[in-house]
Formats: structure tokens, sequence, C-alpha cells
């Protein structure tokens, strides 16, 4: 698609917002297009616009459940959310998908991590007696 290209050449020229409106074009005219929902998601999370990134992906995964890309910046994106038990299971669906791909196993491992050390109970505090 001729929007797809002009998109990817504002996005990487920083003109993110008529970037942003490109791809939306995109998605209007194929909206089963997964890899334009996620470059849209990764737009609109530089704009600092999550929950508009996390409907991108979501969307992206809807329209091709087998794109690798999109779980794992959905993942990220939670992660950010603080919704660590979500991220950890996004970012597993992307690590399932692609196996071979270090990328996201490794961060499979660092929000494993981050997941356990938010669900650790803290210590109790020794009671004065009184």
């Amino acid at each position: 698609l001729a929007y797809q290209g002009l998109a990817g050449v504002l996005a990487r020229t920083g003109n993110v917002p008529d970037a942003i409106a490109a791809y939306q074009q995109c998605v209007l005219l194929k909206p089963d297009f997964a890899q334009a929902h996620h470059a849209l998601g990764v737009l609109w999370e530089q704009q600092g616009e999550l929950a508009a990134a996390i409907l991108a992906y979501r969307t992206a995964i809807s329209a091709n459940a087998q794109y690798a890309p999109a779980y794992l910046a959905l993942g990220l994106a939670l992660q950010q959310q603080g919704e660590h038990t979500r991220a950890v299971a996004a970012i597993e669906n992307a690590v399932r998908l692609a196996p071979h791909d270090a990328v996201p196993r490794g961060y499979l491992q660092r929000a494993r991590q981050s997941q356990r050390s938010i669900t650790k109970e803290p210590e109790a505090e020794p009671q004065e007696e009184g």
C-alpha cells in the first residue's frame, strides 16, 4: 500500500503526527493489515499515548494472531502500565511464535523477574511488645 510506504518515510524523518495519519489511512483501507496496526502502536507509544498503542497492538493481534512483534510490543506496553501478569502472557506468546528469536526471550526473562519482585510478600515487621 502506498500509505504504508509514505507512513514509513514520515516516521523515519521524524514527522510522527503525519506518519500516524498515514498509518490510520492504511488501516482504514486494509483493516486486517497487522503490520500497519503494529507500526501505528509504536508511533502512539512514542507520542506517550500508551492506551492508544495498546489498542493498536491488540488490533494487530486480532488481524494476525501469528504476528509475534505485536505480542512483544503489547507485553512491553502492558508492563509500563504495571500489568505484569498480562505482560508476561503476551511476551510468552511472542516467544512461542518466534522461538529462535533471542529478543523476546530476553524480554520474557526480565518481565518474569519484574513480576516476581512485585508479587513478593513484604517481610513482616517485628512487632514491639508493649
